[in-house]
């Protein structure tokens, strides 16, 4: 490593650590500087926060097809194996048991969310994830609410909340349209101190128009505070067997994770 503290820093993996693998490789980095935060009698979540949906444990601090409306619906919240973006798990909807990404043609507005509590500020949000949906009509809201307002799933009419709490990607609200994985971002201003949940939302309609498949899967949902040293200007490069990755960055540590895009493969965790 060259200039821990400065702010250009170079980290070089030799071959063996990789297991000289080839193929496309993606480094996520994260802030280090872990703090612990109590959010309930018994509960504490740590920031940055990371869901990647491989730890099962996690799995019942979710709440997964909220309200009476979403028990028996058609299209319903699963977090298990049917595709990821990497490793085995995910979140996503379903149709047929949580066997494929599916959905089928009739009206709903299904919840999945996580109370989170986080300190006033600023903090970047993000996932990847893939939907290709019906433009405007099957698609995902992600919002941003308070604990105090209810959050069940609706049949009918579109649950009131989602007007004034819904978050923007890239200027986009409702996300649907990509095959592919894509990585979206956006930032969470919170300005009180009160537990707030984070809501994903899957709308789909009745119309006539065949399902556009795949449905919503979501993986590696992370947030961290604005301000720590967020990685910018992150660069990769090939050297034989080896990669080097280096980014601008003013934190006094990094976690980086390695892993092979496509293939399921445990991510090599690096502590910098």
């Amino acid at each position: 490593m060259k200039n821990r503290f400065d702010l250009k820093q170079e980290f070089l993996f030799h071959k063996c650590a990789i297991h000289n693998y080839k193929g496309l490789c993606v480094a996520f980095l994260l802030l280090f500087s872990v703090v612990a935060l109590r959010i309930q009698a018994q509960s504490y979540v740590n920031l940055p926060y990371f869901e990647g949906f491989e730890d099962t444990t996690t799995y019942s601090s979710w709440n997964l097809n909220v309200g009476p409306n979403a028990a028996k619906a058609e299209n319903r919240w699963y977090m298990s194996n049917a595709d990821a973006f990497v490793g085995d798990n995910a979140l996503y909807i379903s149709s047929d048991g949580g066997k494929t990404l599916s959905y089928k043609n009739a009206q709903i507005y299904n919840i999945a969310y996580k109370e989170i509590f986080l300190p006033k500020g600023v903090y970047d949000l993000s996932f990847t994830w893939k939907c290709e949906g019906e433009m405007g009509a099957d698609g995902l809201y992600v919002c941003w609410v308070s604990t105090k307002m209810a959050t069940n799933s609706s049949v009918t009419s579109e649950p009131t909340f989602i007007k004034n709490t819904k978050l923007v990607f890239d200027g986009v609200d409702f996300l649907c349209g990509s095959k592919e994985w894509k990585t979206s971002t956006t930032t969470i201003t919170q300005q009180s101190t009160t537990m707030y949940k984070l809501v994903f939302v899957w709308k789909n309609d009745a119309s006539n128009n065949n399902p556009s498949l795949p449905s919503i899967v979501i993986d590696n949902i992370q947030i961290g505070a604005q301000g720590c040293g967020r990685p910018e200007n992150v660069r990769t490069s090939a050297l034989s067997s080896d990669i080097s990755v280096r980014w601008d960055g003013g934190a006094t540590g990094y976690e980086l994770m390695l892993f092979l895009l496509k293939i399921s493969f445990p991510y090599i965790k690096c502590l910098l």
